[in-house]
């Protein structure tokens, strides 16, 4: 089995994908590695590369005029970016950089578009999970506008908890990979206030906090504080 096809077969996006469907698209994919702060792509570059992380972790980050840098997230193996540029091949929204060396499958549009026309069923598959992936974001659009910083990290804490939480008998365990700086970032706040909003949903009997692992003890009062 080649290393693309055994990480494709690990990628959220093709996890519907049959075997032979997997075999196909392995044989357009690639390997690539790239260091430590090494640009991936550019906001603005034209959109015609999927990613998706092997290894590794990157920052996804917009830049205002005065070159301040905003994280919007942070992903890591499994995750995926670029996966709008399959379709419409439209620039990039965002930069993403390397945060460490990071190994990534590539699939390029112009193979990947060849594929899907010999094969609509994939086709459908891979459009299904990207509409559910775009609710997602909508999702997460919609508490940066509307929640306040508490209801902001609820959101935060409970998607990580659905993500990658394990239960104990305290409640859901997070080991959190992000440092406090990211956190915020991740929440459109700073590290400072981040800090008030985790002790207040400490206080509030939602978490409990010991550095960098964080127990959701309190769930359903926790999804309180999103609405």
């Amino acid at each position: 089995m080649t290393a693309s096809k055994q990480a494709l077969q690990k990628v959220p996006l093709f996890e519907s994908l049959n075997e032979q469907e997997v075999t196909l698209l392995g044989e357009v994919s690639s390997i690539k590695t790239f260091e430590k702060a090494q640009t991936i792509i550019h906001k603005s570059d034209e959109g015609d590369t999927f990613f998706s992380i092997v290894s590794g972790k990157v920052k996804v980050i917009l830049t205002d005029e005065e070159g301040k840098e905003y994280i919007v997230s942070i992903l890591k193996p499994l995750d995926f970016f670029g996966e709008l540029a399959l379709l419409d091949g439209e620039p990039r929204s965002a930069s993403v950089v390397a945060l460490e060396t990071t190994e990534v499958l590539v699939i390029k549009r112009e193979e990947f578009l060849r594929l899907i026309t010999s094969n609509p069923e994939l086709c459908i598959k891979i459009v299904g999970v990207l509409g559910r992936r775009l609710r997602k974001a909508n999702e997460h659009i919609e508490s940066l506008v509307f929640l306040d910083v508490c209801g902001r990290l609820a959101r935060l804490m409970l998607d990580l908890g659905e993500q990658q939480g394990k239960r104990t008998e305290d409640g859901t365990l997070l080991e959190i990979e992000y440092s406090r700086t990211e956190l915020a970032n991740l929440i459109g706040t700073t590290r400072e206030t981040l800090t008030r909003a985790l002790k207040t949903l400490e206080t509030m009997g939602y978490l409990s906090i010991n550095k960098s692992k964080i127990t959701i003890t309190n769930e359903p009062g926790l999804r309180t504080r999103m609405y």
